[in-house]
């Protein structure tokens, strides 16, 4: 076990044997981040971006439901991932709201290399494509921090952005 001290916190780095398997579907992944199965579900999928490998898309909302509330986007700071927003995501499922979070490049379970940013950019095309990527239900709300608001407000008022949030 390795102690890691980030800006006054300090976290605990567990080594793993069996990293392909450690995602939203095991149980183990979803109790370690506190997530309530009894709230609904939490699902994920990787979405391809063209030149940057693959972003993972994570998809939380009550189980049965047939109609949301909206989506509200969740997009984390630098060396974090959606996982950590966790408390802020049970509540909008509570709400009935349908949340999306993507973890951004090289972070969390998205591929590229780790805390490498050739070009902030590229976060913005990724956010972008899992825009694009379905009909997400309307309205749409953001919770950003730090690196992911500045890619989504870039998003949101960027010349080729014409939905209204």
């Amino acid at each position: 076990m390795i102690f890691l001290i980030y800006h006054g916190f300090v976290g605990i780095f567990i080594p793993m044997n069996n990293v392909e398997n450690w995602n939203p579907k095991n149980e183990k992944f979803r109790h370690f981040y506190g997530w309530n199965d009894a709230l609904g579900t939490w699902d994920m999928e990787m979405i391809p971006v063209q030149d940057l490998g693959a972003v993972a898309v994570h998809r939380f909302e009550k189980e049965n439901r047939t109609e949301a509330e909206g989506t509200l986007f969740i997009l984390h700071g630098y060396l974090e991932h959606t996982a950590l927003r966790l408390p802020f995501i049970m509540e909008a499922v509570k709400g009935g709201w349908r949340v999306c979070g993507m973890d951004l490049p090289g972070h969390g379970l998205s591929t590229g290399e780790r805390a490498n940013i050739p070009d902030f950019d590229d976060y913005t095309r990724a956010f972008k494509t899992v825009l694009e990527s379905q009909r997400w239900p309307k309205p749409w709300r953001i919770l950003a921090h730090s690196t992911g608001c500045a890619r989504s407000e870039e998003r949101r008022v960027g010349k080729e952005c014409r939905s209204r949030w």
